[in-house]
């Protein structure tokens, strides 16, 4: 069985962080689209082939 990413957990927090801000709380819609703003991104980058996976990690690390 393979493994998930780091990324997949991220984006189910953020996502929960931000249906307990949009039903709990009165705040504005900025914060709770936030959260799913991340949440959409971290889905992504953790569901993407392993090729491409690797590629994006090399070439993050290279930057710094």
């Amino acid at each position: 069985m393979k493994s998930k990413r780091i990324e997949v957990s991220l984006g189910t927090l953020f996502l929960s962080l931000s249906l307990v801000f949009g039903r709990l709380t009165f705040i504005h819609d900025f914060i709770p689209g936030f959260f799913t703003g991340l949440a959409l991104c971290f889905f992504i980058i953790g569901l993407l082939p392993e090729k491409l996976y690797t590629k994006l990690r090399i070439a993050k690390r290279c930057k710094n």
